[in-house]
């Protein structure tokens, strides 16, 4: 809004009103992220795969009658580091499933916080930046 204002000042001729500053996130919200990453093994319990984890290599997992030539092409580019949700030095077993689950949703998560954090500290940065210039 306040882009709008500053640079077509007849469409919003009415004063905008500061933001309020950023406010700490409530504790709830971490504890319902803290929640659904402990919940994540009840994956296990669903039959079936993941919607987009299918193998484009097994027929019988591929849910369109062909694989696009450009997928196939690709497929062996990337190895996901937890591949299956299993962690290589736990072995075999559904304990080990369950900490492999667990453990692939704390990385993502971590690893989404991770970014998140630096994309705010660059915008913040770069509204300083544009504060601070005369």
């Amino acid at each position: 809004m306040a882009y709008l204002q500053r640079t077509n000042p007849d469409l919003l001729p009415a004063p905008v009103a500061a933001l309020p500053a950023a406010k700490a996130r409530p504790a709830w919200l971490w504890g319902a992220i803290g929640a659904l990453v402990v919940l994540a093994p009840l994956g296990l319990l669903a039959s079936g795969t993941a919607w987009g984890e299918w193998n484009p290599a097994d027929p019988e997992d591929w849910p369109l009658p062909f694989v696009p030539e450009g997928l196939r092409a690709l497929g062996g580019l990337w190895a996901a580091p937890l591949p299956d949700y299993t962690v290589p030095f736990l072995g075999e077993g559904t304990v080990a499933q369950a900490l492999g689950y667990v453990g692939s949703a704390v990385a993502g998560v971590a690893l989404l916080a991770l970014i998140g954090l630096g994309i705010g500290r660059l915008l913040a940065r770069a509204e300083d930046r544009a504060k601070s210039a005369p």
